[in-house]
C-alpha cells in the first residue's frame, strides 16, 4: 500500500465522519485539539485556505460554524488588542 492510499483512506474515513466542538483536529498545529478549543482565528484561516475537496467532513463543519467563528475571532482579536494596552 503507497503512501497516496494510505491518504485516500484517511479522508475517506473523514469524510464520514460528523465533525462537532469536541471532534479533535485531524491535524496541524492542534492536531488532537477538540475543534471547540482551537483558535477561531486558526479555524477560519484553515476555511480560507483549504481545498473544498480536502478533509470535506471538517469543511462542513467550519462552513456550518462560520459566523460564530467570525465572532470569536473578532472577541479574541480584542482581548489581544488590550492585553497589548
Amino acid at each position: 500500500m503507497t503512501d497516496k492510499d494510505l491518504l485516500e483512506m484517511a479522508e475517506n474515513r473523514t469524510a464520514e465522519r460528523v465533525f462537532n466542538d469536541k471532534t479533535p483536529m485531524p491535524f496541524g498545529k492542534y492536531k488532537g485539539t477538540p475543534l471547540g478549543n482551537v483558535p477561531a482565528s486558526y479555524l477560519l484561516w484553515l476555511y480560507d485556505e483549504s481545498s473544498k475537496d480536502a478533509f470535506p467532513a471538517l469543511r462542513t463543519y467550519l462552513e456550518k460554524n462560520k459566523r460564530a467563528l467570525e465572532l470569536e475571532a473578532d472577541e479574541e482579536e480584542e482581548h489581544k488588542y488590550y492585553k497589548e494596552y
